[in-house]
């Protein structure tokens, strides 16, 4: 879910991205996941696999800036409470309330994703196509089309989180880019558990209006957006490509994969 706030102007849009999942262990740790011994030798992970009903909090909300990383609670909290968005972010294990995302896997390194979420569900073909001992990258076989406008700082520092820019290949246009991308991610392997990152993120831009000859001072305007439960693509780098009056709030949490 995606929550837009404006001066003046509040719209509730829930957006559906279609970030894939998926997993492949090797060696030992594929043990833990009901592996099969193929004909060649080599260990496959088989079957479905699901989130738990619970998420754990990785960190406490944080805040980033141009000026660098805000880790203060009290500083963080006066800001979720100023834009009244501090329901959006947890300090206790909370229950799983993303759309939920079932695993399938195919041969070939392929996998089936399958999200549970309104207005219905819906399926994907991914591909396993980079592995370590720690983690899996995935990507989604298809590519998708995005446009966004270049007047549109709330969605640009939106892309910046969720990494788009890493995965896309945009041609400008007057009104602002098309971009190509497959959607990709990461899940981690942690003592043989695997685990589904998620972020919880909320960024604000603030920018002076028009001043008009003999007018009032002009007012600020800002626009606001959070976006609940994505896959966590988040790298901090992107300070470094941030405003001034840019600010963006982060909360890292997690879910076990188990298998069904």
């Amino acid at each position: 879910m995606i929550y837009n706030n404006r001066v003046n102007h509040t719209v509730f849009i829930m957006r559906f991205n279609i970030k894939i999942s998926g997993l492949l262990l090797i060696g030992t740790i594929s043990f833990f996941f009901g592996c099969k011994k193929e004909a060649n030798g080599e260990n496959k992970i088989t079957g479905t696999y699901a989130p738990a009903t619970t998420m754990e909090l990785v960190a406490s909300p944080m805040i980033y800036t141009k000026n660098g990383q805000v880790t203060d609670s009290g500083v963080v909290n006066s800001f979720l409470n100023r834009w009244a968005i501090s329901q959006y972010y947890n300090t206790t294990i909370v229950p799983y309330d993303a759309p939920v995302v079932t695993l399938q896997f195919l041969e070939n390194n392929l996998l089936k994703v399958t999200k549970n979420a309104l207005p219905g569900t819906s399926s994907v073909h991914a591909e396993i196509y980079q592995q370590t001992n720690s983690q899996l990258l995935i990507r989604q076989l298809d590519s998708l089309l995005l446009f966004y406008s270049s007047i549109d700082t709330c969605s640009y520092l939106s892309n910046l989180v969720d990494g788009f820019e890493r995965i896309s290949v945009c041609t400008s246009i007057p009104a602002g880019s098309y971009c190509k991308y497959r959607p990709e991610f990461i899940i981690k392997i942690e003592n043989g558990q695997l685990y589904q990152y998620l972020i919880t993120n909320t960024v604000k831009n603030t920018s002076k209006s028009l001043q008009f000859p003999g007018g009032p001072p002009p007012e600020d305007n800002y626009c606001l957006r959070t976006v609940f439960h994505s896959w966590d693509n988040f790298d901090p780098s992107i300070i470094s490509r941030m405003g001034l009056r840019d600010t963006i709030v982060i909360q890292h949490k997690r879910v076990k994969l188990n298998k069904q």
